[in-house]
């Protein structure tokens, strides 16, 4: 059957409306640096074994690798996202060295504030970003492996911060409070309450996580599950995907294994909603993380 005209018009349509869909990673506002010019940090002495290293920092953002994988990521986000990439400490900016401080980020309208402050910092043009676009100022000092500031990581921070995440996503602070910290939660989902002190729970919900982290055994607790249950949603075009066929049932629990799948699917269903206040909250915003 011949396709008509308007028929190829159609398609033409379609394709290039999908096409920028898939590409939402902008492009970063250049490479700007800290004035505080300590040659270490909090973040780097924590997470690094080599301390920091400002020069590799600043080059990483700038290769293929970063864009390949921005470009992977940030396509599963509904609207152009920019990144501008801070090294050092960067308290002028917003971003604190003391992870207790409340300071170690914040959020705000991109107009007028966040572009005029992106412009007092000396990143590039940030005037061209759209009003319902999405900027992260981030903070890097580091680049062991499995520290570096990558897109994932980038994110990841961002739900490590609880100012923040009480901003973007107000149920998520919540969330995290009951999964470490425990208290009342009705229906299912109580049974993966207070998991730092619970050992076997905290093991039957990592069980099921499939993101690499959880894979690879370097997920640091319950909030650190729980931030990447967020990020794989978000990032990447499955979205959470959990593996129920191998939930190891805590030693001893009187709940059967259905049991355990009716609550680890029900947190599942709470973090596809934070996802989507997520998505709805960060259009138009200015994000700063310190990431490393």
């Amino acid at each position: 059957m011949a396709i008509t005209e308007s028929r190829i018009r159609q398609i033409i349509r379609e394709e290039a409306k999908r096409s920028l869909q898939e590409m939402p990673y902008a492009g970063d506002l250049g490479v700007a640096c800290g004035e505080d010019q300590e040659t270490d940090s909090f973040f780097a002495a924590e997470v690094s074994a080599t301390g920091a290293n400002r020069r590799g920092a600043a080059k990483y953002p700038t290769t293929r690798k970063f864009r390949e994988l921005a470009e992977k990521h940030f396509s599963n986000i509904p609207y152009d996202v920019w990144l501008a990439p801070l090294i050092g400490i960067g308290e002028e900016a917003g971003v604190s060295d003391d992870p207790e401080a409340p300071g170690r980020g914040a959020v705000m309208d991109l107009v007028p504030g966040g572009i005029e402050r992106l412009e007092r910092l000396g990143f590039k043009s940030p005037a061209r970003v759209g009003p319902d676009d999405l900027v992260i100022l981030y903070s890097s000092m580091v680049t062991d492996p499995g520290a570096i500031a990558s897109p994932w990581l980038i994110f990841h921070s961002i739900f490590d911060t609880q100012r923040l995440s009480e901003k973007l996503v107000p149920t998520y602070s919540r969330m995290y409070d009951l999964l470490v910290y425990g208290g009342e939660a009705a229906g299912a989902i109580g049974a993966l309450s207070n998991l730092t002190d619970n050992a076997g729970p905290e093991r039957a919900l990592i069980s099921t996580l499939t993101m690499a982290s959880a894979r690879n055994g370097e997920l640091g607790g319950p909030g650190d599950a729980l931030a990447e249950m967020m990020c794989q949603e978000l990032l990447t075009k499955s979205g959470l995907r959990l593996d129920l066929d191998a939930l190891v049932v805590p030693p001893g629990s009187k709940r059967s294994a259905d049991g355990w799948v009716g609550s680890i699917k029900a947190l599942e269903r709470r973090v596809k909603q934070m996802a989507a206040e997520f998505r709805s909250n960060a259009r138009g915003k200015l994000i700063i993380t310190a990431t490393n």
